[in-house]
């Protein structure tokens, strides 16, 4: 999220309760079907008016892909955790699609800028202790954090599901060189965007094919001048997926715009091995270097 610390997020029902359901025609068939009749209802309770097209279109982005985190022993039983990728916009304030359902996000760890700028991280357990060490992995050995994002990304989007996961900001220079300025990465799964205009004409064309012409001229008024409050109900969910889809530019920023990157036809959903593994590396290492004090990198 830019519109304020990195968050990796879990969706429960509003009272903080996990989805669940007892296992009948096959576990990842479950899984799946349990995660369809979420998104189903989500769309039909939090943004009731919202077009068809744009609740179908949530289903897909958010059933493209679903894996298998671990299993939890119980007295009786073993509970199996499933993960999913939602992407980001579907969880920011402004175009938050659980508003006014029954089901709400859980934050599972939030980033820190500075080493002792929050208490000490708590410790986890049960179901987000196996969801965190999940994405960590993916995270460090597969494409995945590009499933999260829309066609056109930031370098600062990307980094921010990194600072999300590991619950601190990493490093902006030695991301960048791991990123992007060397093979083994996401070197050949991203290419710079030239003309941010073009950007621009196909996230207002994503709107126009999901909202009649007045809403969406009103949509792109909203989007334009950066959103930084709700949207109307009727266009928080097509703006959500249209900015899942084609960018996730919402918000006013201070100084330049970070420079726009574009996935390449080499890159497809679902885990991709890389060649470079990542190395986490907090942020305040580099103050710490130059200052020529301890460096804690965990």
């Amino acid at each position: 999220m830019e519109g304020g610390p990195a968050r990796l997020v879990s969706l429960v029902h509003a009272d903080g309760s996990e989805l669940s359901r007892r296992v009948r025609n096959g576990a990842e068939e479950t899984a799946r079907s349990l995660l369809a009749d979420t998104l189903s209802e989500l769309g039909a309770t939090g943004h009731a008016d919202a077009p068809a097209s744009a609740r179908e279109e949530l289903q897909q982005l958010g059933t493209r892909f679903l894996d298998l985190t671990g299993a939890q022993p119980q007295d009786r039983s073993v509970d199996l955790v499933y993960t999913a990728t939602i992407p980001t916009p579907l969880a920011e304030e402004e175009l938050d699609i659980t508003a006014g359902s029954a089901y709400a996000w859980r934050t599972i760890i939030t980033s820190r800028r500075k080493r002792n700028d929050q208490q000490a991280p708590r410790n986890r357990s049960g179901t987000e202790a196996l969801v965190l060490d999940y994405w960590r992995q993916a995270f460090e050995e597969t494409d995945m954090a590009l499933d999260f994002l829309p066609r056109h990304l930031s370098l600062l989007q990307l980094r921010s599901l990194y600072d999300a996961v590991w619950g601190y900001e990493q490093d902006a220079s030695g991301f960048k060189r791991w990123a992007i300025d060397r093979k083994g990465a996401f070197q050949n799964l991203l290419t710079e965007v030239p003309d941010p205009l073009s950007l621009e004409t196909s996230f207002f064309e994503s709107l126009g094919s999901r909202l009649p012409p007045e809403q969406a001229a009103q949509a792109g008024a909203i989007t334009a001048g950066g959103l930084d409050t709700a949207p109307p109900s009727t266009l928080g969910l097509p703006i959500a997926i249209a900015a899942a889809m084609i960018v996730n530019k919402l918000y006013r920023r201070r100084g330049p715009d970070p420079t726009c990157m574009k996935k390449s036809d080499d890159w497809d959903f679902g885990p991709t091995w890389i060649e470079s593994l990542y190395p986490p590396r907090p942020n305040w290492t580099r103050w710490e270097t130059r200052q020529g004090g301890d460096v804690d990198a965990n």
